[in-house]
């Protein structure tokens, strides 16, 4: 029927097609994609081999593979209802130029044009039900030239869950996000979600956070070597904006200190040495912020 020959040649020929083209007139990018395929009965479309690369041919953004299953329930609804949003092995590379400015905000700008100012959003925002969104295998790179000598950070693994993520209802979601560098630096993040309104309790840790991966993006403003130490940090949170303006809230808040070492440049001892010191704050609860509703 006319119907499949659309949904399984068509449309993922015009997606391979205005994809790059996008990129090339929107963005000033390069972008390939290896293949697209989509099955217009179960509503699955499934993108692999992306790649985004700059200008000067370096690679800024890619994946492996991109699926998306959508619920046929949720358009009689006007609903983006989505069974599974899966992303496997993503890479990020984000630059923060002298003037602070990134590499990202470049591309939104380009595509965004500055002749007219953007829109006001609506109050409602856009009705959608997440069930399952997992991305899996991502890495990260932050490269940070406000200084003489580019600080880097990379993130070798970054995995995030979402269940029952949503805008309609009172909906009670979950997530799960874990990253860790090759030092074996590791970040946990763990909780439940509510979006409407915006509610978020959880608890987050890092772990074994490396005193000279902090001293990377300032040393050219410390005239210090490069120092030794760990740092472990670890609380459990409450962001609610259910009645009036977003509070944050910490609780159990605890920061370790182990084998800190500072040593000024051109000395031969270590100028200050710390075994081990241990911080703990009960409470904490941060300035109100405003919340600003999110449009369609």
């Amino acid at each position: 029927s006319l119907y499949a020959l659309v949904g399984f040649a068509l449309l993922p020929a015009l997606v391979r097609w205005a994809f790059p083209k996008f990129a090339r007139e929107q963005l000033g990018c390069e972008a390939t994609v290896d293949a697209v395929r989509f099955n217009p009965f179960r509503l699955q479309f499934e993108m692999s081999g992306m790649k985004l690369n700059d200008p000067d041919g370096v690679q800024l953004a890619a994946f492996q593979r991109l699926f998306l299953d959508l619920q046929a329930a949720g358009i009689n609804r006007w609903t983006a209802m989505f069974r599974e949003i899966r992303l496997e092995k993503p890479s990020l590379t984000v630059v923060l130029q002298k003037d602070g400015s990134t590499n990202l905000q470049k591309l939104f700008s380009a595509s965004q044009g500055t002749s007219e100012p953007p829109p006001e959003p609506p109050s409602e925002p856009t009705r959608m039900i997440l069930q399952n969104v997992a991305i899996v295998g991502g890495r990260l790179e932050v490269l940070d030239r406000r200084q003489p000598t580019p600080a880097e950070l990379k993130i070798e693994e970054f995995d995030l869950t979402l269940k029952d993520l949503a805008t309609v209802g009172n909906r009670n979601g979950t997530y799960a996000l874990s990253a860790s560098t090759h030092e074996g630096e590791t970040l946990e993040w763990e909780g439940d979600v509510t979006l409407t309104p915006i509610h978020s309790r959880g608890k987050i840790s890092l772990s074994n956070l490396r005193s000279r991966t902090l001293w990377e993006f300032v040393r050219d403003r410390l005239n210090i070597e490069p120092p030794g130490g760990f740092l472990n940090i670890s609380c459990a949170y409450l962001l609610d904006a259910a009645s009036g303006p977003m509070q944050l809230s910490l609780e159990g808040l605890q920061m370790d200190v182990s084998d800190l070492s500072l040593e000024v440049i051109q000395t031969d001892k270590p100028t200050f040495h710390l075994n081990k010191a241990q911080l703990q704050v009960p409470r904490f609860r941060g300035p109100q912020t405003p919340v600003r509703p999110r449009g369609h």
